[in-house]
């Protein structure tokens, strides 16, 4: 899922990205922005992979913002204005919306905005795995311990196909069995290994080295199947990650 926060003076065009963000299925709308100077503010508290940001607004534009920022999130520009595209791009601008934006137009340039999220997450992966090489150290947990009718109960990492998402608890699904563990998905993902374990929808997360087969259902959506005989859904997203991982 993509952190995003929508910047735009106009409540009507923050509604309508807000809306999108919640079709789309790939966006979590961390926050809002009516102008320039509260979106630095947010910008620097909430830590968002993306931005939907208008230009012209009240304070410091749009155009202005990304030179006030060490390291500036992926920028998506929606404005009514075609002139400031050079200007835009310029400031490394992942992609230029103009009012009215459609759908899928929108939809397109926030897939891209996953794909480069995942390449950069993969890339940091790799990092840190020629760093742990170095050291001969993994900070991967071997283990997760559990409770289960009382008692503790330690599972092996390597032997759990895949974690689904329910409410305020992860099910940890291994050996025909499943485990409840108070989580979310989202925390749990940063300490899991992305060389074995991969984000394929915003409710699941796999062993690759459980992954049999992926296929299209009858409906045209991805659903990747399991050794375990499961069939998980995978999301325009999740589908990018696991191309990312195969590759």
């Amino acid at each position: 899922m993509l952190r995003a926060l929508i910047v735009d003076d106009e409540p009507l065009a923050r509604a309508l990205i807000k809306k999108y963000c919640t079709d789309s299925m790939i966006v979590e709308v961390a926050g809002e922005a009516g102008n320039g100077n509260d979106a630095l503010q947010k910008i620097e508290e909430l830590k968002p992979d993306v931005v939907y940001l208008d230009i012209q607004m009240p304070g410091i534009s749009g155009i202005a913002l990304p030179d006030l920022i060490d390291e500036p999130p992926m920028i998506i520009f929606t404005t009514a204005y075609d002139e400031y595209a050079v200007k835009a791009f310029e400031k490394n601008a992942l992609d230029y919306l103009l009012k009215p934006i459609e759908y899928d137009r929108f939809l397109f340039a926030t897939q891209k905005a996953s794909e480069k999220l995942a390449s950069d997450r993969l890339m940091e992966a790799y990092r840190k795995g020629l760093a742990e090489l170095g050291t001969g150290t993994s900070t991967y947990p071997a283990t997760i311990a559990v409770k289960h009718k009382g008692d503790i109960i330690i599972l092996k990492t390597a032997d759990i196909t895949h974690f689904e998402a329910m409410d305020d608890y992860i099910s940890i699904h291994l050996k025909g069995k499943k485990y409840l563990k108070k989580g979310t998905l989202k925390a749990l993902e940063g300490k899991l290994d992305p060389a074995v374990f991969v984000r394929v929808h915003r409710s699941f997360i796999v062993n690759l080295a459980f992954a049999d087969k992926l296929k299209k259902d009858a409906e045209g959506s991805d659903t990747l199947l399991m050794l375990d005989g499961s069939a998980l859904p995978v999301s325009s997203s999740g589908l990018a990650n696991l191309k990312n991982r195969l590759a």
